[in-house]
């Protein structure tokens, strides 16, 4: 199969199996580069997103590709050349080591830069929510630790990924991660919350989309009382909440 056609079929399995977000940031901009053999070769934008893929997508890659291909394949993540993306996974290092992991976390882990010339860098946020929280409070560290990495002044804007997909669910969402992050694990976060999408059906009835019926099951089990308490404290409302396997969601 040409590699082209394959990675196709792949991104619409690991579009189902991972949140929005997290397709958007660390799958949908990796390139197909070749095969060779029983190798796949995959080029992602920077090191900082080829690492966090190798932690957290490889094995969820690997077994999408093993499903669309016959044979069995091993796969190669490498960065791309690109000098920009690599000013960036400075910037992002250095920042890192300054703030706290939940804030880092929250904050920068899905943060794209965009250089628009030598004078202006745009900051892709996760959501209108998060501008405000960087713009305000991270604006000082990145350009301080931007001109620390490059000897150059730049202006800094912030623009964020919802677009015409932002709605009152993700914002609720959001400042509900913001208090239940502390509270768990992070293989925890890694496994049931940071694949969850999220929709409001009613007006009270908020629906989580799960990768699978065994996803919804722990969440169901483990998280419910978890989440309806948080959503409660952000909102000041009583929800009721649904978890549904992707594959099986009509909300």
């Amino acid at each position: 199969m040409e590699i082209n056609e394959l990675w196709k079929k792949v991104l619409k399995i690991l579009k189902s199996e991972t949140s929005d977000i997290t397709f958007k940031t660390y799958i949908k901009v990796i390139s197909p580069k070749c095969i060779e053999k029983n190798v796949i070769y995959l080029e992602c934008p920077s090191k900082y997103h080829t690492e966090i893929c190798e932690q957290r997508y490889l094995d969820l890659i690997t077994d999408a590709v093993n499903t669309v291909c016959p044979n069995k394949m091993k796969i190669n993540l490498q960065t791309r050349n690109n000098n920009v993306e690599d000013t960036w996974t400075k910037v992002l290092n250095i920042i890192k080591n300054k703030l706290p992991k939940i804030s880092f976390r929250t904050y920068f882990e899905h943060m794209e830069a965009k250089f628009l010339d030598e004078e202006n860098l745009c900051l892709i946020c996760k959501s209108k929510r998060h501008v405000s929280i960087c713009r305000n409070k991270y604006l000082y560290i990145i350009q301080e630790t931007l001109k620390d990495v490059t000897s150059k002044d730049y202006n800094i804007s912030f623009d964020y990924y919802l677009d015409d997909d932002e709605n009152e669910e993700n914002e609720i969402w959001e400042q509900c991660l913001e208090i239940i992050v502390p509270q768990i694990s992070k293989i925890a976060f890694k496994t049931y919350f940071n694949v969850l999408d999220v929709k409001l059906v009613s007006e009270n009835l908020i629906c989580f989309k799960c990768p699978s019926e065994y996803h919804a099951k722990i969440c169901t089990d483990r998280y419910s009382d978890l989440i309806l308490n948080t959503i409660k404290t952000v909102t000041g409302k009583d929800y009721r909440i649904i978890f549904e396997a992707r594959e099986n969601v009509d909300c």
